[in-house]
């Protein structure tokens, strides 16, 4: 009886071409979709959350509502 550890390479042994078919391209089209990476670095995280944060400044989006003057915290605490 064969041990498992040496029967299954050679059982696949014909797919070899197929690996070379499948894994060749990975790295053209991970460098071309994901250019920052599978795991981006944190600042390049921190980064985009920043430039959002910017962004969303820049047009006064905010998360009170207009004209009560941002009290909704204070008008809560006393009730």
């Amino acid at each position: 009886m064969r041990s498992p550890v040496a029967y299954l390479p050679q059982r696949f042994r014909e797919f070899d071409d197929f690996r070379v078919l499948a894994f060749g391209p990975a790295p053209v089209l991970l460098a071309t979709l994901r250019p920052e990476g599978l795991l981006p670095p944190r600042r390049t995280v921190r980064a985009k959350q920043l430039e959002h944060e910017l962004i969303e400044l820049e047009q006064g989006v905010d998360d009170d509502s207009p004209g009560d003057g941002g009290n909704d915290g204070e008008e809560q605490a006393r009730v």
